[in-house]
C-alpha cells in the first residue's frame, strides 16, 4: 500500500523541497521504494532525484503541473511504491487541493519568519476548509526547516508557532545544515547533521503513527 506524503505551504522559500528531499533521502536509505511527484514549476526536488547516485536507494520521480493529471497520476502510482512524496508550488492553485486530497499526511514547512506561519495558518485553514468540503480528514503537521539553534529569534518564532491552536508543530527540527544544500546540490543522500535531523523527524512521525514502520529485514535462515 503507498503511503502518499504531501509538502504544501501558502509561501515560497519556506524549505518545502528541502523537506521533500529530506524524506525521500531517510525512507530510501532504509529499503522503501520512493517516488517524487514534482509540481513545482522550479523541479528542485525531481532535478535531485534524477541524478544517477549510487547506493541512495530506489528513488524515481515525475515532473507534473497539469492539475487535471495529477489525481489519476496520484491513483496510477497506489501500490507500486512503499511512498509518494509531492513536492508542491503553494496551494494558490488547484493542484495543491488536488494533491491534499489524496495525500494521507500534509507537512507544512516553516522558517523562522512571521511570514512563514502566517503561510502556515493559511495553509492549515485552506487544508480545514478542504477537508470540510471533501468530508475527508487530512492529517497535517508543520514541520521547522532551517532554524538556527539558540538564536533569540528563532526560540520566538518555535513559541508563536506553538502557541496557534490549530497547528500540529512537530518537535524534530530540520535545523539549519549546509549538508542541506550539499545533498540538493549534488544529488547525493544526506549526509552528518542533515542526516541525523531528517531522521529524527521520521522517528517522530512514526512514533504518532503518521506514516507507516519501517522496513524489518528478516535475517537469512
Amino acid at each position: 500500500m503507498t503511503h502518499t506524503i504531501s509538502v504544501i505551504q501558502q509561501k515560497g522559500g519556506c524549505g518545502k523541497s528541502t523537506l521533500t528531499v529530506s524524506l525521500a533521502s531517510i525512507l530510501a536509505g532504509e529499503g522503501h521504494n520512493v517516488i517524487i511527484p514534482d509540481t513545482d514549476a522550479l523541479r528542485s526536488s525531481s532535478l535531485w532525484a534524477e541524478q544517477e547516485v549510487a547506493s541512495r536507494g530506489e528513488i524515481d520521480h515525475v515532473h507534473e503541473t497539469n492539475d487535471n493529471e495529477i489525481s489519476g497520476l496520484l491513483r496510477e502510482l497506489q501500490g507500486q511504491y512503499n511512498y509518494t512524496l509531492v513536492d508542491t508550488a503553494g496551494f494558490n492553485t488547484r493542484i495543491a487541493a488536488y494533491v491534499a486530497a489524496a495525500s494521507d499526511l500534509v507537512l507544512i514547512p516553516c522558517t523562522a519568519t512571521i511570514a512563514d506561519i502566517q503561510g502556515a495558518i493559511n495553509t492549515q485553514r485552506f487544508l480545514s476548509k478542504l477537508s470540510a468540503e471533501i468530508g475527508k480528514a487530512i492529517n497535517s503537521a508543520v514541520v521547522r526547516t532551517d532554524f538556527k539553534r539558540g538564536q533569540i529569534n528563532d526560540d520566538a518564532i518555535s513559541a508563536k508557532l506553538t502557541e496557534e491552536a490549530d497547528l500540529d508543530v512537530l518537535d524534530a527540527v530540520l535545523w539549519q545544515s549546509t549538508t542541506f544544500k550539499t545533498a540538493l546540490n549534488t544529488g547525493q543522500h544526506l549526509r552528518g547533521l542533515a542526516k541525523a535531523h531528517s531522521q529524527e523527524l521520521v522517528r517522530e512521525l512514526r512514533s504518532k503513527r503518521l506514516i507507516p514502520p519501517a522496513i524489518t529485514h528478516k535475517e537469512a535462515a
